[in-house]
């Protein structure tokens, strides 16, 4: 009889132990679930992160293919600009382009017409003065260095120290702030030391010439109107022939909004050089995501 209660207690003791193995085998099976659970619920979202980064970027090539084939297109003597949309089954893209001309270059355009350009954006005619005299320089400099790019040649005119707009942040004076309204008025893009007025903001034409309202919608009429019809208005406004100038540059300015099939958004901006040849129809120069 003295033996009972130690089998008993034996026997709570390996029940204990088994519902113990049990316990730590169904927790291991939880871990097991929830790292599987955690991995597959990962590899999904890599996937569809991976898919919708594909088709942002097939939207994007798309609108660019489409719109470089509508600026090849564009008549001779007609400006280059323009806006449109596409829809694929992955989602859809909208577009508005226009050739740099419409900005001044900071490589090629005339001191006072700089210093005009900066003061309109705010800059002191002492703080305009200094940032002009810097970008002169940097010409100067450029031209007796020798400096070279490949597709300065391909712009035609395009020579200069400046690579890209934003360099002009490393000027003495030059603010964010300054630079940001400066922004969408320059180009390092362009062919000529003017702008054509059928591209150029209103407010850049305004900021250079203080025109009569007359005028001003004289020249808001020309906008898509041939080189002919163009020269005809500039010559009537004497005061523009020395900022207005009608071009056909390679370089072209593309905005770009696409949205996926899930709703996925993403803004680019790019600039582009165009060509006669069919087996390399364009080029990109820039390529930002905003």
């Amino acid at each position: 009889m003295s033996r009972c209660p130690r089998k008993v207690q034996h026997s709570t003791q390996e029940s204990g132990a088994a519902l113990l193995s049990v316990v730590l085998i169904l927790g291991l099976l939880s871990l097991l679930t929830v790292t599987v659970t955690l991995y597959v619920n990962s590899r999904s979202t890599i996937v569809a992160t991976t898919r919708e980064a594909l088709h942002k970027r097939l939207l994007v090539e798309s609108a660019l293919a489409y719109a470089a084939g509508r600026v090849r297109s564009t008549p001779a003597g007609m400006p280059v600009s323009g806006e449109d949309r596409i829809r694929l089954t992955i989602g859809r893209a909208q577009m508005s382009w226009s050739a740099e001309s419409g900005r001044l270059d900071l490589n090629l355009a005339d001191p006072e017409t700089l210093i005009a350009l900066f003061m309109s954006v705010g800059s002191r005619r002492e703080q305009a003065t200094s940032l002009v005299e810097q970008i002169i320089a940097r010409r100067a400099f450029s031209s007796d260095s020798g400096a070279s790019n490949a597709d300065k040649t391909l712009i035609g005119a395009r020579a200069g120290p400046f690579e890209h707009t934003a360099e002009a942040l490393t000027l003495d004076d030059m603010t964010s702030e300054l630079y940001a309204r400066l922004e969408p008025f320059v180009t390092v893009y362009g062919s000529s030391t003017k702008i054509d007025p059928r591209l150029a903001p209103k407010a850049l034409i305004s900021a250079l010439l203080p025109l009569s309202s007359v005028d001003l919608a004289r020249l808001e009429s020309g906008r898509r109107a041939s080189d002919e019809e163009m020269k005809a208005i500039i010559t009537s406004i004497p005061e523009t022939v020395k900022y207005f100038d009608l071009q056909r540059p390679q370089a072209t300015r593309l905005l770009i909004s696409v949205q996926t099939a899930h709703g996925t958004k993403q803004a680019v901006e790019i600039v582009f050089l165009t060509f006669d040849d069919d087996t390399v129809p364009y080029r990109l120069l820039e390529w930002r995501e905003r």
